[in-house]
């Protein structure tokens, strides 16, 4: 009777906790789908780990918006470039610009960096 969440949130929540064991300032990176990471997140408020969630959004003549399926592919372009580029520090992840995207320091904030892509 569990559902996927419910059935995985605990396990992933355990892991990442594991792994975060050993580390002096235990942050995590979320690229998730909020739906996805919110069964995580749960386990996670337990204890105090930052949580860096990245936000994409498009710009078009002035008004911002998050698409729905351009941030998930950002979101995924943003892990394999974490991957590639062995990033530890989140304060790194600035330097991501991929399809467009660039980091935005006047929207962001430490916890919530925020990417822009200019749509014409």
């Amino acid at each position: 009777g569990e559902s996927l969440y419910e059935f995985w949130g605990e396990r992933l929540s355990h892991a990442l906790l594991d792994a975060l064991q050993d580390h002096s300032e235990p942050v995590v990176l979320n690229l998730a789908s909020n739906e996805y990471f919110k069964s995580v997140a749960k386990g996670l408020k337990k204890v105090r780990i930052r949580i860096v969630e990245p936000r994409f959004l498009h710009d078009k003549q002035g008004v911002l918006k998050s698409p729905g399926f351009a941030a998930k592919r950002a979101r995924g372009q943003m892990a394999r470039f974490v991957l590639e580029n062995r990033i530890e520090a989140p304060e790194d992840c600035t330097a991501f610009a991929a399809d467009g995207y660039r980091w935005n320091g006047e929207l962001s904030t430490s916890n919530r960096p925020v990417f822009v892509k200019q749509i014409v």
